[in-house]
């Protein structure tokens, strides 16, 4: 079927959406039975709806079949590293209707803005989740969780609001600030990482028992410094501070 106007930057923006979606499905760890549930639905997109796209009701039933799927996704994979597939799927969202000053393509373009938006929104809805609920292994990290939830917000605030109305972006909004506090509270519990300095390279297990009086630290030393082995460390470290104090 082919579309003219509004219906075919629609159509245009769906399937990019459905790609975006299987995109950041395939760089999460899902159960077989979500997964199996995320291909149809991107197929049910793809090959149904978009090309039946001659409604606003189609389109919202599109944009209901993309969001439910997100949030199967969250629901599925909890936590853990799905939030940087899920950002990235965000920005997939944001560039899916192609910015012109031409005012007609402009007018035409509004539900297909409106689409990707909605969707843009369910999928940084389901990352700032994702960061709330990841157990981080000290104060700087959750601070980077905090701060990737501020730019993505800062990001897409305007283009969300405008083109999906004030209530999309309100649930948004709603869900980063709690999702902020939750780090805030999380990060009270944990320790800051601090710089440590030696004269010279110490193998890790020397390192962590003179800092902790416990080597098998150790491996959290070598992890965090990206040390290629844990004979020889580098004179100047990252490592949590021996106190839970600031």
């Amino acid at each position: 079927m082919s579309f003219t106007g509004s219906y075919a930057m629609a159509y245009d923006a769906a399937i990019v959406l459905a790609d975006a979606l299987e995109t950041a499905a395939g760089k999460i760890p899902l159960s077989s039975a979500v997964a199996s549930n995320l291909t149809a639905s991107t197929d049910l997109v793809r090959n149904v709806l978009a090309p039946q796209l001659t409604t606003l009701t189609r389109a919202a039933e599109i944009g209901v079949a993309l969001a439910t799927a997100i949030g199967a996704i969250g629901d599925d994979a909890g936590a853990g590293d799905i939030a940087i597939p899920l950002y990235a799927a965000a920005t997939s969202a944001a560039g899916a209707v192609a910015l012109t000053a031409s005012p007609g393509l402009t007018r035409h373009g509004s539900l297909a803005r409106a689409l990707a938006a909605c969707v843009e929104a369910a999928f940084l809805g389901q990352a700032f989740l994702a960061e709330a609920q990841t157990q981080y292994a000290d104060r700087q990290s959750a601070a980077e969780a905090r701060q990737r939830i501020a730019d993505a917000m800062e990001d897409a605030s305007d283009r969300i609001a405008d083109a999906a109305g004030i209530e999309i972006f309100g649930v948004l909004a709603d869900v980063a600030q709690n999702c902020n506090a939750q780090l805030v509270t999380l990060a009270t519990d944990l320790k800051p990482v601090v710089k440590v300095s030696a004269k010279l390279s110490l193998p890790a297990a020397l390192v962590a028992w003179m800092l902790y009086s416990d080597p098998t630290e150790a491996e959290d030393l070598v992890t965090r410094n990206r040390c290629g082995t844990p004979l020889f460390m580098p004179a100047t470290i990252e490592a949590l501070s021996p106190s839970s104090s600031s």
